[in-house]
């Protein structure tokens, strides 16, 4: 194994509505098999930093749980 999958974590514009099988299969249709997610995690808003970056640390841990 190289040490991990390829995921999604989407926050979704308001009023906008998309599921992971949506996105899934949007992704196997247009984008290369060593890119495309083989998990996807719909959340409410990413965790952030003061300059407005996410959390990649944070962000690992809150999809581990899930």
């Amino acid at each position: 194994s190289w040490g991990g999958i390829v995921a999604a974590a989407v926050v979704l514009r308001p009023g906008m509505t998309l599921t992971a099988d949506e996105l899934i299969e949007f992704c196997r249709r247009n984008m290369s098999s060593y890119k495309k997610p083989r998990k996807v995690f719909i959340m409410d808003a990413l965790p952030l930093t003061a300059k407005g970056t996410v959390k990649k640390s944070e962000l690992k841990e809150i999809l581990s749980a899930m």
